[in-house]
């Protein structure tokens, strides 16, 4: 080959230019993670560029796949609470407790019931 009859081989043209593509769509998810406040700041992220060349029986021809992953630390865990009551005849779960609700708001406007709690069984000695 005297180099005018092809382009040579490299990232960039492999599969059409495909890997710088697909490198800057995961870097821009990467950067998006980065800035998400709910993830940890420092947490490492990575990117992998992966190549896989496969000739063929002859040695001449290259069957070439390439694709680029990430790996992002997870979002945090959100937590919060619920309390259950009975409305309608029916168990449901709130989100204040309906217990305090004399203190905050009446409870026949939002028509939950606490549900009783339960007795503790009694103890002979």
């Amino acid at each position: 080959m005297n180099g005018d009859e092809g382009l040579l081989l490299d990232l960039g043209s492999i599969s059409g230019g495909a890997i710088p593509e697909m490198f800057a769509c995961e870097l821009e998810q990467v950067l998006k993670n980065i800035h998400d406040p709910n993830v940890p700041a420092e947490a490492v992220r990575e990117l992998h560029v992966v190549v896989k060349i496969k000739p063929d029986a002859d040695r001449h021809r290259l069957a070439i796949s390439s694709h680029v992953t990430k790996k992002l630390p997870p979002r945090r865990a959100a937590s919060g609470q619920a309390f259950t009551g009975e409305r309608g005849g029916h168990v449901v779960a709130v989100t204040y407790d309906p217990r305090q609700s004399d203190l905050f708001r009446d409870d026949r406007e939002a028509g939950v019931t606490p549900l009783p709690t339960p007795a503790k069984e009694a103890t002979h000695v």
